[in-house]
């Protein structure tokens, strides 16, 4: 869906349950997860590259040594030349995580200018609010953009956190001895919350109630 609004921006937006894929102008290539929006001003590619990303987003940046690609989020803002890469900071979810694949960025904190500097198969996260850098050697997380959705040994609060985001569902915990459960697994997207969550219960015991009129799980 793509609106244009009188500060003229640009707006791009995956709907919840669905992904997008976008190419700027300057040959960019974005994949946009559920729920996720991109913004950028109608300058983009003359005067600078800058674009706003809320959710989660995989990049293929087209190289300009003159004009850094830099997208900005919530907490973080990430620079980059040419590479591709994958960001994960949706509003209000407390999570944020970049990972690398090819090239070289460099995520700061745009008040602070505090840096810390990825290479290839080099992610950094939020814990507790201080960011952390560690290697991965697997790209499921990045299957998303094929409609799977892959976790592996995640705590099971974080696993919720990211359902709540991908099928606009609240999922409310009353079973706290399950919340740092590590979950591995993949599931399809389009097999729905249901399907997940029998799956889930299947490894980790717990029940749980779905309400549609709400349009939320509690877990217990």
């Amino acid at each position: 869906i793509y609106l244009f609004t009188p500060k003229t921006f640009f707006v791009c937006e995956a709907p919840l349950g669905d992904k997008s894929k976008i190419q700027l102008s300057d040959g960019t290539v974005v994949w946009l997860n559920a729920g996720s929006v991109l913004r950028y001003s109608n300058h983009f590619n003359t005067a600078d590259r800058v674009v706003e990303l809320e959710g989660e987003g995989y990049f293929e940046v087209a190289h300009n040594e003159k004009h850094p690609f830099i997208v900005e989020t919530e907490k973080y803002d990430i620079r980059v030349l040419g590479t591709t890469f994958n960001v994960s900071a949706y509003p209000n979810s407390g999570l944020f995580e970049a990972s690398l694949i090819e090239g070289k960025v460099t995520v700061y904190h745009p008040e602070t200018q505090n840096e810390i500097i990825l290479n290839p198969h080099e992610k950094v996260e939020v814990r507790d609010g201080k960011l952390y850098k560690e290697t991965f050697t697997s790209d499921h997380d990045f299957l998303w953009r094929m409609g799977i959705y892959s976790f592996k040994d995640e705590p099971l609060e974080t696993v919720f956190k990211k359902l709540e985001q991908y099928y606009e569902v609240k999922i409310i915990n009353k079973n706290i001895e399950i919340t740092s459960h590590p979950c591995t697994g993949k599931f399809r997207q389009k097999e729905g919350i249901e399907h997940v969550m029998r799956v889930l219960q299947k490894y980790i015991k717990f029940n749980y109630i779905q309400d549609d009129e709400k349009n939320q799980i509690i877990i217990y």
